[in-house]
């Protein structure tokens, strides 16, 4: 869980690091989305698009107030379970 406003932490990082490196899969969650204006919004999902590019993680922006994002969530579980 990364909140969206905010560059990933060090700390952040180094667990994808580490994650990537282990072939462990996982996904970003990026957290409090509805925060952000329609051009911040943009502006930081084109951030994290290059961010993550490299190593293909995937990252869905995410709203617990809104429920943005909630079904890309769990269409992202459920392949993961299913091994999709």
């Amino acid at each position: 869980l990364v909140d969206m406003r905010h560059e990933p932490s060090d700390d952040d990082i180094m667990m994808m690091d580490y994650l990537c490196s282990r072939k462990i899969p996982f996904a970003v969650i990026m957290t409090k989305s509805d925060k952000l204006n329609k051009t911040q919004f943009n502006t930081q999902n084109a951030y994290f698009e290059d961010l993550f590019r490299e190593h293909e993680i995937p990252f869905i922006p995410y709203s617990s107030q809104t429920g943005f994002g909630l079904e890309t969530l769990k269409q992202h579980i459920e392949a993961a379970v299913l091994g999709n």
